[in-house]
């Protein structure tokens, strides 16, 4: 049997707009409560401050700061060896260098099948796709 549309499952079922009792109480509660859980944190009660601080606040994420890297000239050493020596340098973090050769890997030898067919490879278009994958932009 299949409902009419508008049509309750369940007609006698609980209306809309209700709230469930206990979340009615535990909101009560807490309108009770908190005000007494701040007045002991602002006192110097440092369970209170961590309860506030543990449920009050959104989890901080970790976010990549942009960094500046260079690429080699054409014919000098390969973009990837490149990320890696400035990464052995301390110029950016070596999971960026990482992540960024990883993801290099079919553009460079995209680019080595191009030198060897004597074509020009796309510098710029590397450098555009370093930046996106670490968040920063290239030097050419």
């Amino acid at each position: 049997m299949t409902f009419q549309p508008g049509q309750s499952g369940n007609p006698s079922g609980r209306p809309k707009g209700s709230v469930n009792k206990n979340l009615a109480m535990l909101r009560d509660a807490v309108e009770k409560v908190l005000p007494l859980v701040v007045d002991r944190a602002l006192a110097g009660d440092a369970e209170a401050q961590k309860l506030i601080l543990e449920r009050g606040l959104p989890k901080l994420k970790p976010v990549d700061a942009p960094i500046e890297f260079t690429l080699p000239e054409v014919g000098e050493i390969s973009p990837a060896r490149a990320l890696l020596l400035q990464a052995a340098e301390g110029a950016i973090p070596l999971s960026n260098a990482q992540a960024a050769v990883r993801e290099l890997m079919p553009i460079l030898s995209q680019e080595r099948r191009a030198v060897e067919q004597e074509q020009p490879p796309q510098n710029a278009y590397i450098n555009a796709y370093l930046g996106k994958i670490l968040g920063g932009y290239s030097k050419s």
